[in-house]
């Protein structure tokens, strides 16, 4: 896991450990709201505002032209002109802050995403294990079989899908905790984390083969060895839904609604043109 992502991940791990016995609504609320704020400094800092002003004002002058001489053809289309004009300059002023905010908000989303996008299992809920081989390597599915610590059961027996080159089994949480399921292919062993919860944890429904991708979006555990033969293991967690009312909405809806109203309720108050 990249150095970034590690102290990132470890500060949500931090902030957000307080929030497990609440609503998830409050911790994204407030992950939001950071996120809003961080964003409107990021883009005060990298755009030339004076620049942006002094367009936007041209925008609003020529919108107010094309009211005032509505019935002059000629000037309409002059207008228009200018404010197409105008428009791609404000564009292209916005691109160097859009891409420098590219970087620290995918940290975050990829940070969020084991908070918010599964939920553990609770007491009793039953989930699909996933496990899938390499190319060239599916002669290992036969051989495949699963092993279950104290507080999960493993309820069928493999199912085995050459074709996709993967074999899956469906185990039950028992008890509370963290768990593991260990896979076992002609003495390859590996184990699964499997969080059995019901408060707001982090949970990690993939193991990757691939180093980078797994320190990315998983790093709470390590990637799966190279010579294992095993490309990916996964763990079905319930997706998670934000309740808001009487509706459950999707967590990267409510964050990006919450925290783009956040950056402009705040923009006249930091002197931010947007």
């Amino acid at each position: 896991m990249s150095l970034p992502q590690q102290l990132i991940s470890s500060l949500f791990d931090l902030t957000l450990t307080p929030f497990y016995t609440l609503s998830p609504l409050w911790a994204l609320s407030l992950f939001s709201l950071l996120a809003g704020f961080l964003m409107l400094v990021i883009f005060r800092f990298t755009s030339n505002q004076p620049r942006i002003k002094e367009t936007k004002n041209g925008i609003k002058a020529h919108v107010l032209e094309l009211w005032l001489f509505r019935d002059d053809l000629r000037i309409m289309l002059s207008a228009q002109g200018r404010i197409l004009r105008l428009n791609g300059r404000y564009l292209m002023l916005a691109i160097k802050p859009m891409l420098v905010l590219i970087v620290p908000m995918a940290l975050i989303l990829l940070s969020l995403e084991g908070w918010f996008g599964y939920r553990p299992l609770h007491p009793g809920e039953a989930a699909i294990v996933s496990m899938q081989v390499t190319d060239g390597e599916t002669g290992l599915l036969e051989s495949a079989s699963i092993e279950a610590n104290n507080g999960l059961t493993v309820e069928t027996p493999s199912l085995k899908i050459p074709g996709a080159r993967e074999v899956n089994w469906r185990i039950r949480a028992d008890g509370l905790g963290i768990h593991n399921v260990s896979m076992d292919l002609l003495g390859r062993r590996l184990e699964k984390q499997v969080i059995v919860s019901q408060g707001l944890v982090r949970v990690s429904s993939s193991r990757l083969r691939s180093e980078f991708w797994q320190g990315l979006l998983h790093p709470s555990e390590p990637s799966i060895p190279p010579q294992s033969g095993i490309e990916r293991i996964d763990i079905h967690y319930p997706a998670r839904f934000i309740k808001v009312f009487h509706w459950n909405i999707h967590w990267l809806l409510y964050f990006f609604v919450v925290s783009t109203a956040c950056a402009f309720g705040l923009k006249r108050m930091l002197r931010v043109e947007l």
